[in-house]
């Protein structure tokens, strides 16, 4: 018997009941479904990689700090130069070009930028200790620079850091980069308080703001900048207990 055109597309088809197959929209539900699943697996990846960074790059600022006492022991009490020309190396003859600039890190042997993108570390020392003046112990000529818990510097942590270093954070906003470029501006007040002139002598670039993270949302603005320093008097017990230099 001759089947009909219709038994043999039939045939020749099937269908998503007699084969056990699935039917488009079946198949746009289940890739729904696995969309949702990946995004739910992906935001926690995201923050894990980010809280990753952060420990990282805290890491590298206290190995940093660790290796600028290390400069001072073996260089008689003195701190190296920023790193002005993105060579890696203090940028000195005799007097340092600038008392701010990326952290000399070839200079120090330590990485040469964050754990986010690769950013450099900003460096910036104390108008008593720049062109390697030795440190000392004077209370009556102290360190300067003011460490904020905001941008109007109304309550600060000290007002003595004899030295300060840097990370830009997630953002990088202000950062130099590592193919030595600078990123874009910040837009927040506080982050834009750690981005200085070229001017040394001007008194807001002896500013930083030093304060917990926060996203765009927040009140007070996007911060995610990390800095530390180390004040007057707790470098001058740090070379006493050396031995470099005398009470």
């Amino acid at each position: 018997m001759t089947k009909s055109k219709d038994n043999v597309m039939e045939n020749f088809t099937g269908s998503a009941d007699n084969h056990g197959g699935f039917s488009l929209i079946e198949i746009a539900i289940v890739l729904v479904i696995i969309g949702l699943i990946l995004g739910g697996l992906l935001a926690p990846l995201s923050t894990q990689q980010e809280i990753s960074d952060i420990k990282e790059t805290q890491q590298i600022l206290d190995e940093t700090l660790a290796a600028l006492y290390g400069y001072a022991y073996s260089n008689g009490g003195t701190l190296p130069c920023p790193d002005t020309d993105g060579d890696g190396l203090e940028d000195s003859a005799a007097n340092c070009p600038r008392r701010e600039g990326d952290v000399p890190w070839a200079t120090l042997g330590t990485p040469s930028g964050d754990s986010f993108r690769g950013n450099r570390l900003g460096y910036r020392i104390d108008a008593t200790l720049t062109n390697h003046a030795t440190i000392f112990c004077d209370s009556s000529n102290p360190a300067t620079m003011n460490i904020c818990t905001d941008n109007t510097c109304g309550t600060t942590l000290t007002g003595a850091a004899a030295l300060v270093i840097w990370s830009h954070g997630k953002n990088g906003f202000g950062a130099t980069n590592a193919q030595g470029g600078t990123n874009v501006a910040p837009v927040s007040l506080d982050e834009n308080v750690n981005i200085h002139t070229a001017n040394d002598a001007l008194a807001a670039n002896d500013n930083f703001v030093k304060r917990t993270r926060t996203d765009a949302s927040s009140a007070a603005g996007e911060f995610d900048d990390m800095v530390e320093y180390v004040t007057d008097v707790r470098l001058c017990a740090r070379m006493v207990e050396a031995g470099i230099i005398a009470p």
